[in-house]
Order: structure tokens, then sequence, then C-alpha cells
């Protein structure tokens, strides 16, 4: 258990760090991608909004030439080959040799581009290393290109760096919460270790004079024959030793760790040896205890732990069927081994099974009747889930309650 809360602890460590991380660094980008887009935004609509272009008339033949009249410079903004122009007044050569100029730069089809820009709906985007903007889609049009090669790169190293700053400092918050993980649940850890000892030193001491007082009733009842008294009060002490014993198993178990090494258990042979047991008890009972138990499944664990999960099954079975009731035990090798106890129930059984496994849950029915204590199912599910299985608890159609064990 206490390996399992470290773990816990370090998990809700890390989930916390991990969305506060996110969040900074996703804002830090946003903010940083807003103020760059914004700033090269406003040159583009600066550009847009001159007046600077071909004299009427004139020929352009090289690509000199065309950036001779594109330029703008003379502000000081940007070089001659940052940004294109393209308007719907150009003629038929300058556009063409602009358009080879941005097909060089851009290393795609110009033409293709400004054709797709000029028929959608959106004003400004990004081709490749460059951002446009459509100041006019009416003719005539306008349309202008601006290279942003650096602030393009200036954003992906920002964001590979939060990447690679958000690894290390997850890495690094992860070995200091595991490093401290001790320290923060040590009161919890101690709390648990007197729990336990006390548990131990109690059921010690308290078996002795237990036993002194059953022994006495075997020897009243013997001696005086058995009286409504001695009868009700033996029973209580029977009561009293199986809570007992239960709260040892239970301090046992609280670890959620293996005491022992995990070897390969016949689980097939365990069950046949377990209902050769139970077999007279269901039949004082007068119940049906049937089987269909697929031979030579082994799983890894512990055989006395496993011994206890089933023991626990089918004396809850026997204990809670009625007269006249069936019980169902199967074993069966499916993806993992599968295990299911299906006994019929009272028409009045009113057990809740999403609390049957709590610890000392016991259904109103039970409780007034002063029947079992509330700890075995408890114990069943933390032996399942000691050894990487699983226990869950349904009710069928007609009301029965099967028990599902996967190993």
């Amino acid at each position: 258990m206490i390996a399992r809360l470290r773990r816990r602890f370090v998990r809700i460590v890390m989930e916390a760090f991990a969305v506060v991380l996110i969040l900074i660094l996703v804002g830090v980008n946003l903010v940083n991608r807003h103020n760059v887009y914004a700033g090269i935004d406003a040159r583009l609509t600066f550009l847009s909004e001159s007046t600077m272009g071909p004299p009427v008339g004139m020929v352009a033949s090289t690509p000199w030439e065309i950036r001779s009249w594109v330029d703008m410079n003379t502000g000081g903004i940007m070089n001659e080959r940052s940004y294109f122009i393209f308007s719907g007044y150009m003629s038929g050569p300058i556009l063409q040799h602009q358009l080879d100029v941005l097909s060089a730069a851009s290393g795609m089809d110009a033409s293709a581009l400004l054709a797709r820009i000029l028929a959608g709906s959106q004003l400004r985007g990004n081709a490749g290393p460059y951002r446009y903007f459509v100041a006019s889609r009416q003719t005539p049009y306008k349309v202008v290109f601006l290279r942003c090669q650096n602030e393009f790169d200036s954003l992906r190293s920002l964001l590979m760096t939060s990447i690679l700053v958000g690894l290390v400092s997850l890495l690094l918050v992860l070995g200091l919460a595991a490093a401290l993980s001790g320290r923060a649940i040590r009161p919890f850890a101690e709390n648990i270790e007197n729990q336990k000892r006390f548990i131990s030193n109690a059921s010690h001491e308290l078996k002795t004079p237990l036993g002194v007082i059953m022994s006495d009733l075997d020897i009243q009842i013997m001696e005086s024959g058995p009286t409504e008294w001695l009868t009700n009060a033996q029973a209580q002490a029977d009561h009293l030793s199986l809570l007992i014993r239960q709260l040892t198993s239970y301090s046992l178990l609280s670890e959620n760790q293996p005491q022992f090494d995990e070897l390969p258990v016949d689980l097939s042979g365990l069950c046949q040896g377990l209902l050769a047991d139970f077999r007279p008890l269901a039949l004082n009972s007068g119940q049906d205890l049937t089987a269909d138990i697929q031979p030579e499944i082994s799983v890894p664990g512990n055989g006395d732990a496993f011994r206890t999960l089933l023991s626990v099954l089918l004396d809850n079975a026997v204990k809670y069927a009625p007269e006249g009731g069936h019980i169902h035990l199967s074993l069966r090798r499916e993806k993992r081994a599968v295990l299911r106890l299906t006994n019929s129930c009272r028409p009045e059984d009113d057990t809740d099974l999403d609390h049957v496994f709590e610890r000392f849950y016991r259904s109103p029915e039970n409780r007034a009747a002063g029947t079992g204590h509330g700890l075995g199912l408890s114990i069943a599910h933390d032996v399942a889930v000691m050894y990487g299985g699983s226990i869950r608890a349904d009710r069928e159609e007609n009301g029965d309650i099967t028990f599902t064990v996967e190993f």
C-alpha cells in the first residue's frame, strides 16, 4: 500500500505540474505568435497602401527592373527582395516577371498560388516563407507578399525550445517528486504501521482469553447440556473468533504487496480441492454445488493467498444462498484465467454490489441478522489486486449474483 501511495503521490504531482507547465508554455507561444503576426500584418498593410508602382506603359524585361519599382526600401522597413506586390493594373510582361521571381524565391508555382488566393475568401495567410495580404479582391485586385522566413524561424525556434524546456522540467520534477514522496506520505505510512501493530497486538491479546471462554463454554455444554444461553454465547464467541482472524488477515494484506515469491499455482487443482471441502457444507444447507473447471490452468502467485480468495467466495456463496438454491463455479482459460462463481439469492436480498468489496460493508438484511463482518470480500479484493488481477460482482437477470475474478 505504501508503494502504491507513493506512486499515486508522484502521479498527482506530475499531472498538476504538467497542466501548469503546458498552460504557461502554450500561453507564451500564443502571445509571441500573436505579436509576431501583428507586426507582419502591419507591414503588409503599409505596403498595400503605398502608391508606388510601375509607370504607365513601362515594360520590364528583367527581375532587376521589377525590383526597381517594387522597392520601398527607402523607408528602411525591409530588403528589396522581401516583398512582391501584384496589381490588376500591371501589364502581362511585368506580372509574369514578378511571378517568376516569386516562384524562384518561394519554390512554388506563384501563378497557381495567386489564382487560388484570389478565388478564395481568406484575406491573410501563409505561403511557404511568405505571408500574404489581399488588399483588394475586386478589379483591380491587389495582393502583397512579404517574406517572413526569419520570423517563422523564430516562432519555430521558440516552440522547440519550449518543448525541450518542458521535457527537462518534467524530468526534474519527476525526480524531485520521487525523492520527496517518501517524506510526504511518511505520516500516513506511520499511521498504517501503528494501525497494523495495534491490530496484531489486539488480536494476539484477544485470542488467549477468547480461547479460554470458548473452552469453558464447551466444557459447560458437555457437563450440563446445551441451553439457549450457552448456545448463543458459543455462537457469539465463534463470531468474535472469526472477526479476529479476518482482521489479522486484512492487516497482513493491507500492504498490498506479495508476501512470497510468485510461483506457478495450479488453480484448477486448488478449485477442485476447495470444492471437496465446501460440498458437504452446501449439502447440509440443501444447496446444489456444481462446477465446470478446465484442467491444467496455472497462474503466477501465491497458493495460500489464492486459497484465501476462493475460500472467501465459496463461504460467502454457501452462507447467503437460500436453502435449495444453486452454486456454480467455473474456471476457464480465456485471454486470462477467469473464475466465475454464481449463487442464487433470496428474493429479499438487497446487497448493494457497488459497495460489496468495501471494508465492513454489510447489507441491511445481514446487518439486522448479525451475520458476517464485511471483511471477507474486502480481503478477496485485496488478494486479486495484489497479484495483478481484478474482481467484480454482477447481478444476473434472474437475481443471481456472479463474482468474476480475472487472474
